[in-house]
């Protein structure tokens, strides 16, 4: 998006539901290709109580206000990612940040379930519709429940996993740009 910092971003929770789910890490990619992760195992308290996102929860605004514009598949309100991220910020007595909260949002999912009349419209389908050079990893299951019992090995897969998805939406983003007409 010319003239703004875009900043793709996902996160991967162990539940979809905000009062049962755990932040086990989030990635953005920026536009320079880098990517920052933050995982719910990089802070002390890991080590204590591996169910305890507080920390990691907190870092989430800083890491968000960099971009401009925030691109996400599947990520806008009402759909998953940051209602998600607001809901465990509120439940940790964190104030959620109102540049978080109305910063400009690209969600491509409703992009691609009005123009791309496909079996499913997960990013895995939409980003092998495309052939995108990355392709989107599968999570083995137990790697949540080990991550969340302190398993340092199953939150770095996580976290590989999590990136991988920030690569292929960026990818799948490119070819989705003609339809994104209105940033909000």
């Amino acid at each position: 998006m010319p003239g703004f910092k875009t900043g793709i971003f996902d996160i991967e929770t162990t539940n979809l539901n905000a009062n049962i789910g755990r932040l086990v890490s989030i990635s953005l990619l920026r536009e320079n290709g880098k990517i920052e992760s933050i995982t719910i195992a990089d802070f002390k308290r890991y080590k204590r109580n591996p169910a305890d996102d507080k920390m990691i929860i907190s870092e989430v605004a800083r890491l968000l206000d960099e971009p401009d514009i925030l691109v996400s598949y599947y990520g806008k309100q009402p759909r998953f990612d940051l209602p998600f991220l607001v809901s465990r910020m509120i439940h940790h007595g964190i104030k959620p940040p109102p540049d978080l909260l109305y910063k400009k949002h690209v969600d491509i999912y409703p992009y691609a379930k009005k123009w791309l009349p496909l079996t499913r419209r997960s990013l895995m389908i939409v980003s092998r519709f495309f052939k995108c050079a990355t392709d989107k990893t599968q999570v083995d299951w137990d790697h949540w429940a080990e991550a969340i019992a302190g398993q340092r090995a199953s939150v770095d897969y996580i976290q590989e996993h999590n990136e991988h998805d920030v690569m292929v939406t960026g990818e799948v983003l490119e070819p989705m740009k003609p339809f994104i007409r209105v940033i909000n």
